[in-house]
């Protein structure tokens, strides 16, 4: 059976079945502070961090969000 895409089955089964991920920084100081302050957030997996993106780099965010990040995302609790 096929899932559909962004469908919480099919967002669990890409990660492993994990209900979590959690937004991590590059830490240095060419950070953004609306990354800054997503840094070590934890939300289910299927929804967005509260800065409105669904994981770092996300197409769908706006240019001055995405441009450029460096983070990344772990499925999963920290």
């Amino acid at each position: 059976a096929q899932c559909l895409v962004g469908s919480e089955m099919c967002i669990r089964d890409r990660y492993g079945g994990c209900t979590t991920k959690t937004w991590i920084t590059a830490g240095d100081e060419d950070v953004r502070d609306s990354h800054r302050s997503q840094n070590g957030v934890t939300v289910p997996i299927d929804q967005p961090f509260p800065n409105g993106l669904m994981y770092p780099g996300d197409p769908s965010g706006s240019p001055g969000e995405i441009i450029n990040c460096r983070c990344d995302m772990i499925p999963g609790d920290l």
